[in-house]
């Protein structure tokens, strides 16, 4: 888990230093009072924003071993899938049953996931499918 409260404060933290590094005052009465306004105001840096990200069940294919599985014919995919995944990267089970259903049923699908799901794979795997069997 990543400590997003710490970065948040050593980040503030930093921007501070630089600030008062970088624009130096001749009196120390100034450097205080913009000390104190720094630390009292968000115009440095404001309060983090999380946003949960869902996990998203794996399959127990990676690239290789789904074009493997899926049969002699497919053998090609993974060489030419391998600019869009990394050969040994395990595939999500969507990805994987989007595979099994457009490139061994033919058929169309529609995937509705989540950001950073690996949506676009799901179907520029199958149009790679098509342009080696083409």
């Amino acid at each position: 888990m990543f400590d997003l409260i710490g970065a948040h404060a050593r980040l503030s933290e930093i921007y501070r230093l630089y600030v008062e590094s970088a624009f130096p005052f001749r009196y120390p009465a100034l450097d205080q009072e913009r000390r104190a306004v720094l630390a009292d105001s968000d115009i440095l840096t404001q309060e983090p924003l999380a946003e949960p990200v869902p996990i998203y069940p794996l399959a127990e294919y990676s690239l290789q071993q789904a074009a493997q599985a899926l049969g002699p014919a497919y053998e090609g995919l993974a060489r030419l899938g391998a600019g869009l995944l990394p050969p040994d990267a395990t595939l999500f089970e969507h990805q994987w049953a989007s595979l099994r259903a457009t490139i061994t049923e033919g058929k169309d699908l529609i995937v509705t996931t989540g950001t950073g799901s690996g949506k676009t794979e799901c179907f520029l795997l199958a149009e790679l499918f098509c342009l080696i069997t083409a």
